[in-house]
C-alpha cells in the first residue's frame, strides 16, 4: 500500500504541476473588491449596480435563490435566481447564478485551477466571438486576491442531461460539431497568448505546496492518474 500511495502521489503532481503553472503568473485581473461570498448573499443593490454598469436597464427589488433540482457543487454554487423588477425591464425573470464554495478546501482547489478566473476572462473576452450556443452573462465579476466571483447567466431552456447515462448519439453529436467548430477557430491560435487567464502548458512548473493533504489522504491518494490495461 506504501508504494502504491507514493506512486500515485507522484503522478498526481506530474498532472496538477501543469494545471499550476499558471497559478505562478500571480497575475491580479482587475474588478469589483465587494463580491458577494454567496447566492444568497446577493443583494438586490449590489445586482442592480452592477447590470447598471453593464448597460441592463431595470430595477430588481428581490432575489430568490431556488437550487437547481438534483445539483450539488462541490467546488461551486449554480442556483435559479428569480428577480422581482419594480417596473419594465428588458431583463428576465429567471437567471443562472454561479459563484465558488466559500470554504478553504474549494478555495485551494479553485486557486491553483483558477476555474472561476478563467470562466471570468472568457466571458469578458471571448464568449460572444466563439461560435457555438452560449448563455448570455449579464453580471459577469472576479477578484483575484479573494477569489470570489459571481457569474449571472441567461437560462437557456433544454433537456437536463444524466451525468451517469451520458449523452445520446444525437446530443453526443451535436456536441462534437460544436466543440469542433471552436477549436477549429483557435487550434494553433495566438488569441490566447495575451490572455492573463490562460493556463501556459509550456511554461516552468510553478509551485503547488501545500496540495499534498487535498491530493493524498491517509494511506492512499485522492486521484489514479494510472493507464489501465
Amino acid at each position: 500500500m506504501g508504494h502504491r500511495a507514493r506512486a500515485c502521489n507522484g503522478n498526481a503532481r506530474i498532472i496538477w504541476r501543469r494545471v499550476c503553472r499558471s497559478a505562478a503568473k500571480s497575475v491580479v485581473l482587475h474588478g469589483v473588491t465587494n463580491i458577494p461570498a454567496s447566492l444568497s448573499a446577493l443583494t438586490p443593490e449590489w445586482v442592480n449596480e452592477r447590470l447598471a454598469a453593464n448597460g441592463h436597464a431595470g430595477e430588481i427589488t428581490s432575489i430568490e435563490v431556488r437550487p437547481l433540482e438534483g445539483f450539488s457543487g462541490v467546488m461551486g454554487e449554480v442556483a435559479n435566481l428569480h428577480m422581482t423588477y419594480s417596473g419594465a425591464s428588458d431583463l428576465p425573470m429567471t437567471m443562472i447564478g454561479k459563484c465558488p464554495l466559500d470554504n478553504e478546501r474549494a478555495k485551494r482547489y479553485n486557486k491553483v485551477m483558477n476555474s472561476y478566473k478563467r470562466e471570468y476572462g472568457f466571458y469578458r473576452d471571448l464568449y460572444d466571438r466563439v461560435p457555438m450556443t452560449i448563455a448570455r452573462p449579464f453580471v459577469n465579476e472576479y477578484e483575484d486576491e479573494s477569489g470570489r466571483a459571481v457569474l449571472l447567466l441567461e437560462k437557456i431552456k433544454g433537456t437536463a442531461g444524466d451525468i451517469l447515462a451520458g449523452p445520446n448519439i444525437e446530443m453526443f453529436n451535436e456536441l462534437i460539431q460544436q466543440l469542433g467548430s471552436m477549436h477549429g477557430q483557435y487550434w494553433g491560435s495566438d488569441a490566447f497568448s495575451s490572455r492573463d487567464w490562460c493556463i501556459e502548458w509550456s511554461s516552468p512548473s510553478g509551485s503547488c505546496a501545500g496540495l499534498d493533504d487535498f491530493l493524498v489522504g491517509s494511506g492512499g491518494c485522492a486521484f489514479d492518474f494510472r493507464v489501465r490495461s
